[in-house]
């Protein structure tokens, strides 16, 4: 006698019959369509005698809106990473084509930045007459593609390049033009 069952084809499986179920009073036979679902009552979870029962845990948070988080400590999400603070596309592509035509454009521009960068003590811009944009990324990758975008800015990088060093430190001056 071989081991091989042969199966059947596709379609053509034969479904086993529907067994009767007797009913819980002992009556009469019930198919299982039929049977009335019983409500199953909830198990209390056991507690050790002697100490409190455990509290249920706190519900999550709401989660604020976008401009309820941007409000309270500048914190922003990024619509295509889901991630608190790394700068948009659209910020990115704005620092890239900013308009210089001015002074006043390249100061709003180094404080476009600066409002942009994720730590607020490691993008300075101070100066009267000659001002001085110094950016630190902590080697923080949004801070690193800030830097990008004003790197393919090429009239600011051109006039306001100062220096740049190992770790993440630039330094553009803003001339008074």
């Amino acid at each position: 006698m071989s081991d091989n069952i042969p199966t059947p084809p596709d379609g053509t499986e034969v479904q086993e019959p529907v067994i009767p179920q007797v009913d819980p009073t002992g009556n009469e036979p019930v198919t299982p369509e039929a049977a009335p679902e019983a409500e199953q009552p909830l198990e209390e979870p056991q507690v050790p005698t002697g100490q409190p029962p455990a509290t249920p845990p706190a519900p999550a948070p709401a989660v604020p809106s976008l401009d309820e988080r941007y409000r309270n400590g500048h914190k922003r999400i990024n619509a295509t990473t889901m991630r608190e603070d790394y700068p948009d596309i659209n910020e990115l592509r704005q620092i890239e084509h900013w308009p210089l035509k001015s002074h006043k454009d390249y100061v709003d521009l180094a404080e476009f930045v600066c409002n942009l960068w994720h730590y607020d003590d490691w993008a300075t811009l101070k100066g009267r007459k000659v001002k001085t944009l110094r950016l630190a990324t902590g080697g923080w990758s949004g801070n690193e593609d800030i830097l990008k975008a004003l790197d393919k800015h090429f009239m600011f990088g051109m006039t306001c390049w100062e220096m740049s060093k190992r770790g993440g430190l630039h330094i553009y001056k803003i001339p008074n033009f």
